[in-house]
């Protein structure tokens, strides 16, 4: 997430901090790890959408993530045990369905309001309330 963050808001980092992510032709959060995170992935997916030409990392990133998710999604297993969330599934499925690129700056945090807000919702989690609001301040800015 850090990475995709820092690319969308004109910071230059280096797509090779995926390499130690990289095990062979798969992508691992820690280094033996026995199944991988629903999360991580999808944050890999979304990082791989802010690549430049010739970055190669992050098209076999974007192409392992892809089949990670559509697996799990087909499965029905779109759960991880290590986040709290509403609608994870909801959210990966949206961001297969329509990528990034594809998407509209405003739809997409009016998606997001409407995941995690809500009158009976009140609490949410730091990480998640600031994401958001970083993605409304887009939103405003433009």
């Amino acid at each position: 997430m850090g990475f995709r963050l820092l690319r969308l808001h004109g910071h230059q980092v280096s797509a090779n901090v995926f390499e130690i992510f990289k095990n062979g032709s798969k992508f691992e959060t820690f280094v033996g790890q026995s199944t991988e995170a629903v999360t991580g992935m999808f944050n890999l997916y979304r990082a791989s959408h802010v690549q430049f030409p010739g970055e190669t990392i992050l098209d076999d990133a974007k192409e392992y993530a892809i089949n990670f998710l559509t697996q799990k999604r087909a499965a029905n297993q779109l759960l991880d045990k290590w986040i709290i969330t509403k609608d994870l599934s909801g959210e990966v499925g949206c961001a297969l369905d329509i990528p990034w690129y594809a998407s509209l700056r405003r739809l997409e945090t009016r998606f997001y309001i409407g995941q995690y807000g809500g009158d009976d919702d009140v609490w949410i989690g730091k990480t998640l309330y600031r994401y958001v609001a970083i993605e409304l301040l887009g939103c405003l800015i433009i």
